[in-house]
């Protein structure tokens, strides 16, 4: 049986720096209690598994128990009974159920009965509030919360004049260490907090904190489409700067006009972009709905992150910026509400949230939106393939660098090979190519069983830099390929 080679993609394109996920679908490996994820657009904790023995709140087979991590869900009462079913709360868990894509939906594994509750128990809830007994099973810093929140766990009891008193018990977090308490029912408004048991392939690897190259410099993803700590658009990724050098700049109450707007508007100057990786910025439009006083900042390229979004990322590794150490802080856009010429900026030693005067120098430290809608291939293996050649690994090792292959119109490549090429025989397939050269710019190959995106090779086939290259012919080693058939792609 010989190598037979089917749907040859003939298209030069080009490598940016990201992440798996927005494209092809990648899924997590098992991930341990406390892992953040995201789901359904929300951020969650993961507070259990389908091991009983990882502790926390354990999950049918297959399945993750998640916990919302940040304040996404509004606040409510309880209700007008200590019975959870038909309690407002209740009643609010459905409401934002439903709201959830069918998509979404189809990965989650409906509760099938709650304890811990008084009353009788309602049937197949897709989101619950912890009872007591499971908040008292997680570490006191997945219990932390913007604001305090509901269990499920309620109690009535007579008073000292021998009046009934209803109470809910619910997780107090203006504490250091949220702490467990009751209130009475009716003075009781407290947030949502859901919980849900999400199956283990509904969720995508996380992406935040991974870096990744663009335009010269290192990047973190912060938000993927709709998901991350910063979200955007969809088929976009969120990237926020890893700042390799000192870029100072003074802000003002009114954003708009702001020495720090100005900055963010000239940040390109300060990358090396190709005229492609340029049209992939997707500029955002700010509002005072993005925490920015003064006027609307149409149509920026790049932006400093809110206080909000600054604190969604919440990892300081990745909110500290040592190598501006010497400006003491990076500006956000969010002005402080108790300072009349105050604003929010992060402390580059230890990536904690304050303000200051708006005057002072403090550094520069933008986002952006990056659109990966014509993203076609994914590299993400970071394995040295097995077979013939010298061929370049497919992620850095010791980075987590990931890459997207990206239509681009202006580039052309044409391959003179006869149709017997296509039926291979020998430990060479070689053919000749016409291709655009420029600089930064490569002919590669990635070689996969048909019908599998499991890649058997990758490798630079030519350098297209110069004139010379422009035309020419290519080797591509097959030693150590079984027989069968394959897709080359190019």
């Amino acid at each position: 049986m010989k190598k037979r080679f089917f749907s040859a993609l003939l298209c030069l394109c080009l490598l940016i720096g990201l992440v798996p996920g927005a494209v092809t679908t990648a899924y997590a490996a098992w991930l341990p209690i406390g892992e953040t994820v995201t789901f359904a657009g929300h951020e969650w904790y993961i507070i259990g598994t389908d091991n009983e023995a990882d502790g926390g709140v354990t999950a049918p087979a297959g399945c993750y128990t998640l916990f919302a991590k940040n304040n996404d869900f509004g606040d409510t009462a309880f209700g007008n009974s200590i019975d959870y079913k038909d309690s407002t709360l209740q009643n609010k868990m459905e409401e934002i159920a439903n709201g959830f894509s069918e998509g979404d939906k189809k990965y989650i594994v409906a509760r099938d009965t709650l304890d811990g509750i008084s009353g009788e128990s309602p049937t197949d809830q897709l989101l619950w509030p912890l009872s007591m007994d499971e908040a008292k099973s997680l570490d006191s810093s997945i219990l932390k919360f913007a604001s305090s929140y509901f269990t499920r766990t309620s109690e009535s009891f007579l008073d000292t004049v021998g009046f009934t008193q209803y109470i809910i018990q619910y997780v107090d977090v203006y504490p250091t260490v949220p702490t467990f308490t009751t209130s009475v029912i009716e003075n009781a408004n407290f947030s949502i907090r859901p919980a849900l048991y999400v199956k283990a392939e509904g969720i995508p690897e996380n992406i935040t904190g991974i870096q990744v190259a663009f335009g010269g410099q290192w990047w973190y993803v912060v938000g993927q489409g709709v998901s991350g700590s910063v979200p955007g658009p969809e088929n976009t990724v969120t990237l926020f700067e890893n700042p390799s050098a000192p870029q100072q700049s003074s802000t003002a109450r009114e954003y708009m006009g702001s020495d720090l707007q100005k900055a963010m508007a000239g940040f390109g100057s300060n990358l090396t972009l190709a005229g492609k990786e340029s049209s992939l910025i997707v500029p955002r439009t700010l509002t005072t709905a993005d925490e920015i006083t003064g006027s609307t900042a149409a149509d920026q390229p790049f932006w400093p992150l809110s206080k909000t979004e600054a604190e969604r990322i919440g990892n300081t590794e990745i909110l500290k910026a040592e190598n501006i150490a010497l400006l003491d802080y990076y500006w956000l856009r969010t002005t402080d509400p108790d300072g009349t010429d105050f604003v929010y900026a992060v402390n580059v030693n230890d990536g904690s949230v304050d303000s200051d005067y708006a005057l002072s120098y403090y550094g520069v430290r933008p986002a952006f939106y990056l659109d990966i809608s014509n993203a076609f291939y994914l590299a993400k293996d970071a394995k040295r393939v097995t077979i013939g050649g010298n061929p370049y690994p497919l992620v850095l090792e010791r980075y987590e660098q990931y890459k997207y292959t990206i239509f681009d119109d202006s580039l052309k490549l044409s391959v003179t090979a006869d149709p017997t090429q296509a039926s291979q025989t020998g430990n060479t397939l070689s053919f000749g190519y016409i291709a655009t050269i420029g600089e930064k710019t490569y002919l590669a190959c990635v070689l996969t069983a048909d019908g599998d995106n499991n890649v058997l090779y990758y490798n630079t086939l030519a350098d297209l830099t110069e004139a010379s290259a422009a035309s020419g012919t290519v080797n591509i080693p097959l030693t150590g390929v079984a027989d069968g058939d394959y897709t080359l792609r190019l």
